[in-house]
């Protein structure tokens, strides 16, 4: 490729795909060269979901928002122990995770009360 870019710099000529393909290699280069770590997939997604599904905990809401919190929290995990060294901020992901349990039992208990105030309402309506 070297020699085919010597010759057309010669000539005048330029092939847009050798220059892109050079610019490809010089960016990857340069991202391992710094080792640049991304935020880890759906940390950030897990982690407002989480806090979503604990501030809204008592209303079913907050045990969507928890429930898609765990969903999001673990592909996030997998995507992360397949390639460790490319990513950072698992710690972001546990706490989405965590945050997600809590949620969704808040949810779950916010909704079982409903539940059972529900059926106490409806028996009284049937006895009186």
């Amino acid at each position: 490729m070297l020699n085919k870019l010597k010759t057309d710099g010669l000539t005048g000529k330029s092939n847009k795909n050798d220059m892109e393909e050079i610019k490809n290699n010089v960016q990857e280069s340069q991202n391992t060269s710094n080792n640049v770590k991304q935020n880890a997939p759906y940390a950030t997604t897990s982690l407002v979901l989480g806090i979503c599904s604990v501030v809204l905990g008592c209303a079913v809401v907050g045990l969507v928002c928890g429930i898609l919190g765990l969903v999001y929290a673990q592909k996030g995990k997998k995507i992360c122990a397949e390639n460790p060294s490319l990513y950072n901020g698992e710690g972001m992901l546990k706490a989405g995770y965590i945050l997600s349990i809590i949620g969704t039992i808040f949810g779950g208990i916010g909704l079982l009360y409903v539940i059972f105030c529900g059926s106490f309402i409806g028996l009284a309506a049937l006895i009186n």
